[in-house]
């Protein structure tokens, strides 16, 4: 009988591991050099450009299993893969290839990784990477979430609309090191600040993010909202997601993440997975009827609020853009919509 009982447990395991959905993520890329890129954004800019990020999971704490003693000046806590900086990396203390070591978030839940040690080439292909995380929300065990072995950002969608809660990322596979056997992850983060690539920016002068420069002027508004004048676009950036939003009223629509800001009537700026979280409704259409969306009136040359006529969720592979940084200001138009700029 006891035998019987420890099977049937172990057949049920396996068939609920089995039936765990896989999320695999989008971007990356073979080489990339970080180094190199904060160099030149100093030398044109003065400061750091490259890895701007929305601020929309500062909130978040992280802890890990193990990691891996100091080596010099070089530290390899869990914390590196919150402090914005591709150059650092986390790295499990364990013997072997950290297989069963887990990384524990607990507030804002990250949809961004830099996998590896990205401080160079070398040091991402040296060292091992991961490639299959088993995670675990709120204590009950999620999806399988697979790493593409690539340099630079990869972006994922984990299957819950929630953008707080307690996630554990545990290592189940990984792309073993050329010469060590430590796998190192550089960074975590949430990316929701994005559009499609179809957006057209302002509101006299249209152009998609695509078409526009660097350092070319885009329409913007004052804090106020009463004051149309221009500034340069400084930086914006390019990632890949697997859902978007669009939003539509009577005069305009815009595809976007669900963590996506916008001015709402009655919330400000704020995203439409927090306004669903916030009234306990289990879908985005149960938010119709009662939305209003701020954007700018052609006619009236005003902002003003507008009913939001219809949410649609799509899931794809979309490229996706946001500016970062403009020469001042942060308040601009994307597809007739008030956007904000939230960044450090």
């Amino acid at each position: 009988m006891k035998v019987f009982i420890l099977i049937s447990l172990f057949f049920s395991f396996t068939i609920t591991s089995q039936n765990l959905q896989t999320v695999y993520t989008q971007g990356g890329s073979k080489y990339y050099d970080y180094a190199a890129e904060i160099k030149a954004d100093i030398k044109e800019y003065g400061e750091e450009l490259g890895f701007s990020t929305c601020l929309m999971s500062d909130d978040a704490e992280v802890s890990a299993s193990s990691f891996l003693k100091s080596q010099g000046s070089n530290s390899y806590r869990p914390n590196n893969m919150l402090d914005y900086n591709p150059l650092t990396a986390w790295v499990e203390g364990k013997s072997g290839y950290g297989i069963g070591q887990e990384i524990t978030f607990e507030g804002g839940i990250p949809n961004m990784i830099l996998n590896g040690y990205q401080k160079s080439v070398s040091s991402y292909y040296n060292n091992s990477r991961v490639k299959t995380f088993k995670v675990f929300y709120n204590g009950r065990a999620l999806c399988y979430l697979r790493l593409k072995d690539r340099m630079g950002e990869q972006s994922f969608d984990l299957p819950i609309n929630a953008w707080k809660g307690y996630l554990v990322f545990e290592i189940i596979d990984v792309y073993p090191g050329k010469k060590w056997k430590d796998t190192a992850i550089s960074q975590f983060s949430r990316r929701g600040c994005c559009f499609s690539t179809d957006t057209t920016i302002g509101v006299e002068t249209l152009k998609t993010i695509e078409q526009l420069d660097k350092s070319e002027s885009i329409d913007i508004i004052d804090e106020d909202l009463n004051t149309l004048d221009t500034a340069n676009v400084l930086d914006y950036y390019e990632i890949n997601h697997s859902r978007l939003i669009e939003i539509s009223t009577k005069e305009y629509s815009i595809k976007v993440t669900p963590d996506h800001p916008m001015y709402f009537e009655n919330y400000g700026f704020t995203s439409l997975t927090k306004i669903l979280l916030k009234e306990k409704l289990s879908s985005y259409e149960d938010l119709l009827g009662s939305l209003n969306v701020m954007i700018w009136d052609k006619d009236k040359k005003e902002t003003t609020f507008v009913p939001v006529t219809q949410l649609k969720e799509m899931k794809g592979d979309f490229k996706t853009y946001t500016i970062t940084k403009l020469s001042k200001g942060k308040n601009y138009f994307a597809n007739g919509f008030l956007q904000k700029i939230y960044v450090d």
